[in-house]
């Protein structure tokens, strides 16, 4: 980006915040205004940020833009494209430039380790609409199917195929943490979007739903998240067991769901239990979620654990995966496809940060150093845990991660804290913020955006990472 574009941006954007602070997502995106086809596209590095600019700022500049050129009916296009970086001058800014604590500076990554990660990266192209949430790299061709998903993935297809709530209206997939639900809700959007390009597709967890409702009704702009929601032709929202124990959102879901039913519009909802078991929510909405077609998706079968840990290894571009490895490392986690991925992802670190091959000896020595963890799922790892393990790594105290010094040096260290149990536990961003000494949830937010950037960059970091997890998971 021009240094005269960038400072439009930045221009434009400090007339939405109207003085208040700006928002970073909004600071570390690329805006450009095309006047030619009356856009204004953002690109933005994450999801995340998509998500956050969609909830909090599309109204205010779509108003900036009609105060721009009132004769024009303007769009706001968002793209998300992982290779893209923010400005320097927008990352990592600290709060107290007076009381700045120096840390090591970030480790120059060898030239072949850039080239690789740039290959690794899925870069959406230019102009390519992502839909509203949506992850492009979650489709049906990069799902792998078993006897443990395969009527879930058909009746998903199904779906996509014919996205008018004419198949299954609701469809509601349910399963245990990591085993491909959120992998099939963006499979659907994005197919419905391929098929359709002008269809308006919404994916969206039920947290991120809550945390809209709240701060609608603060600022009193009820109506306009209102019909963020209700005029969807695809509604997909993950984490539905979210909505238990409050309330007002669920008198509000079951309104947008009423509307969105009664208007032939599909609506696809994933849990981490089956609707009868959801014993907090209110009979009304819990009996709507079983007007359509209710499927659950298993734990994978080792033949289907194999061909996952095949797949991985493609996308992590690992030259040699020899096919007893893989069946080895199948037969030892047995629980979800997100632990499998994420072995084969700390064995890759930890072979490429050694120099070495993966065979099957490098993996024994991996697994091993956490055996419990990979025979059956153990006790549940807490945010204490966590702060504890990354304090004494640190040679800090606990209670300087949930205080409100934020030197630059600790700042970093409570951004890795934060990354760590977002990656690790189940616990949302409003709890995890609330562990952190009642930071807000969008705090935890940028912190994870910060480290998984930095991760990407940051060998020595990387290396870090990988040894604060098994501390915390041996701990």
């Amino acid at each position: 980006m021009s240094d005269e574009t960038r400072f439009q941006w930045d221009a434009m954007i400090a007339d939405v915040a109207g003085g208040n602070e700006i928002d970073p997502y909004l600071q570390q995106a690329q805006g450009e205004l095309r006047d030619d086809e009356s856009v204004l596209q953002l690109t933005v590095s994450s999801n995340w940020a998509k998500n956050a600019i969609e909830s909090r700022h599309v109204q205010k500049l779509h108003e900036w833009l009609h105060r721009y050129d009132p004769q024009r009916s303007w769009n706001i296009r968002i793209l998300v494209d992982t290779a893209y970086m923010p400005p320097p001058d927008t990352i990592d800014t600290p709060a107290d430039d007076d009381t700045l604590e120096m840390f090591d500076p970030p480790t120059e990554i060898a030239p072949q380790k850039v080239k690789r990660l740039a290959q690794r990266r899925q870069i959406v192209p230019l102009g390519a609409d992502t839909g509203s949430g949506l992850n492009p790299r979650y489709t049906f061709d990069s799902y792998v199917v078993g006897s443990s998903n395969r009527l879930a993935h058909a009746a998903a297809m199904g779906v996509a195929e014919s996205p008018d709530g004419s198949k299954f209206n609701p469809f509601f997939i349910y399963g245990g943490v990591g085993l491909g639900k959120t992998h099939l809700l963006h499979a659907i959007g994005n197919k419905t979007r391929e098929r359709n390009p002008n269809a308006r597709v919404l994916y969206v967890s039920a947290e991120t739903f809550t945390n809209d409702m709240v701060d609608a009704i603060r600022r009193q702009e009820t109506n306009h998240i209102r019909n963020k929601y209700r005029t969807m032709d695809v509604l997909l929202m993950d984490d539905i067991q979210f909505l238990q124990r409050k309330a007002q959102t669920q008198i509000e879901f079951f309104h947008t769901f009423n509307d969105l039913h009664n208007a032939n519009k599909q609506i696809v909802l994933a849990s981490d239990s089956s609707p009868h078991d959801m014993s907090e929510l209110e009979e009304r909405v819990k009996s709507r979620f079983m007007w359509g077609m209710v499927a659950s998706i298993d734990a994978p079968e080792v033949e289907t654990r194999i061909a996952i840990l095949q797949r991985k290894a493609d996308e992590l571009l690992i030259e040699e995966f020899p096919i007893e490895v893989a069946e080895y490392i199948a037969e030892q986690v047995t629980t979800n496809i997100r632990e499998l991925e994420g072995t084969l992802s700390t064995i890759y670190r930890y072979a490429e940060l050694q120099g070495r091959v993966i065979d099957a000896d490098l993996v024994r020595e991996v697994l091993k150093q956490d055996d419990a963890r990979m025979s059956e799922v153990g006790r549940p790892i807490s945010a204490a845990t966590i702060q504890r393990v990354v304090a004494d790594y640190y040679r800090m105290k606990v209670s300087d991660l949930k205080g409100k010094r934020r030197t630059k040096r600790l700042a970093q260290v409570r951004h890795i804290a934060m990354y760590l149990c977002r990656q690790m536990t189940d616990l949302s961003l409003v709890d995890i913020g609330q562990d952190f000494g009642g930071r807000d949830h969008s705090t935890v937010i940028n912190a994870c955006m910060k480290i998984e950037r930095e991760i990407d960059r940051d060998t020595k970091l990387a290396e870090i990472i990988v040894q604060l997890t098994r501390k915390a998971q041996n701990s």
